[in-house]
């Protein structure tokens, strides 16, 4: 999920939703501050 800025509280919601794998990758934009992705993965 690409956001404008990190999200703890999304994260915990990934988690608690069964999420095992749950992280960030921040992603450089032109403006300066950089936005993110939230990641997450179920194992199978």
């Amino acid at each position: 999920v690409w956001s404008a800025q990190p999200s703890p509280a999304f994260e915990q919601a990934l988690r608690n939703a069964g999420f095992s794998r749950v992280g960030t990758e921040e992603v450089a934009v032109a403006r300066g501050v950089p936005d993110v992705v939230h990641l997450a993965s179920k194992a199978r």
